[in-house]
Parts: structure tokens; C-alpha cells; sequence
């Protein structure tokens, strides 16, 4: 989408977040699917087969984006497997493991809390976010090595940022959450009666 909003969009699309709208529209309408069909989309997620063929897409085409694709290749197939199919898959896939695995993360355990709980404010991380994501340039000369991406080290460092940045996000909401004003202009929460 990045390549979109330089080479293609107009200022005035930009300016008016056109580029996010249509780069998220399309999640928010599939969520949207997914919740009007929700026990077929369960049952779909538990068969095997089929969640056996979305993770070996995802891992497959993560694998094959991560090493085969480069500056040279045909662009428009780029943003096909880069927007389209490594999007939808993974998020099919981690859904996926959320619903195969609804048993444990019912359980009373304190992980399973933990997930509940920022399951509750994912409006909350969605908002708020952004103001908290760092740019460091500077990280991307830690994970080369010998000229190439290590994905490895990569993923840690990433985990790690997207863990310290959703922490600062839940104390933040916690504050926001005490004002009965901003809890309901901000995440549209009406005060209990």
C-alpha cells in the first residue's frame, strides 16, 4: 500500500486517509462476514484440512515473499501476495488457532486471563496505537546479516517493540478509562445505570 499512496494516489487521498480507508475497509467488511456467518466460519476453521491448507499458504508464501521477492519482480504480483494473499492467510491462520484452541483460552489460568483481557480492549489498542509506535531506522542494521534480513532476530525484536508498545497502550486506556466523558466519545462506552 505504501507503493500505492507514492506512485499513484493523489495528495488530496492521502490527506484524507483514502489509502488507510482502503487498505482496512476490506478487514472491517470481512469481519463483518465472518460475524453473520460466524458458526460456519468456525466450523470451516476447525476442519483440518482446510486449516492445514491456510497455514502451508501462509508459512509458504511467507517464506517464498521473504526470499524470492525483490526489487526486480513483477510489482503488481508483489502487492497481490504481500497485500492479498499473506494478509487474509494470516489472519485466517492466527484466527484459526484462537478458535481450535477456545477450550484452554477459557480456562482460569493467568495467561488465558491476560488474552481475555486485551481481547476485551482491542478497540482501545486499535485507537491508541499509533501514537505509541516507534520509528527506529536503525534497528534494520541489527537484523542484516551478511547483506540478508535475519527473519529470526527480526521477529524477536518485533514481538518485543509490539509487546512494550501494547503494554503502554493498555496503561494508557486504563487512565482514559476512568473518565466517564472520554470512555464514551473514545471507545463509545456508555456509563452503566
Amino acid at each position: 500500500m505504501a507503493w500505492l499512496a507514492t506512485h499513484v494516489a493523489p495528495r488530496w487521498a492521502e490527506v484524507l486517509c483514502i489509502i488507510n480507508f482502503c487498505g482496512y475497509f476490506q478487514f472491517f467488511s470481512l469481519g463483518l462476514l465472518c460475524r453473520q456467518n460466524e458458526q460456519k466460519v468456525y466450523n470451516l476453521l476447525r476442519n483440518d484440512n482446510i486449516y492445514t491448507l491456510i497455514a502451508v499458504v501462509f508459512i509458504g508464501f511467507f517464506v517464498f515473499y521473504r526470499i524470492y521477492i525483490t526489487g526486480e519482480t513483477n510489482r503488481l504480483f508483489e502487492e497481490f501476495v504481500e497485500n492479498i494473499v499473506l494478509r487474509y492467510s494470516g489472519l485466517l491462520f492466527i484466527f484459526g488457532l484462537f478458535v481450535r484452541h477456545s477450550d484452554f483460552l477459557g480456562s482460569d489460568n493467568r495467561w488465558c486471563r491476560a488474552v481475555r483481557f486485551v481481547g476485551r480492549r482491542t478497540l482501545d489498542i486499535y485507537l491508541l496505537h499509533y501514537f505509541f509506535l516507534p520509528t527506529m531506522p536503525y534497528l534494520k542494521d541489527y537484523v542484516l546479516y551478511n547483506g540478508k534480513e535475519n527473519v529470526v532476530l527480526e521477529v524477536f525484536l518485533v514481538g518485543g517493540i509490539a509487546l512494550g508498545v501494547l503494554l503502554i497502550v493498555l496503561c494508557v486506556s486504563f487512565i482514559l478509562r476512568h473518565s466517564t466523558i472520554l470512555t464514551k466519545y473514545l471507545f463509545g462506552i456508555l456509563p452503566k445505570k
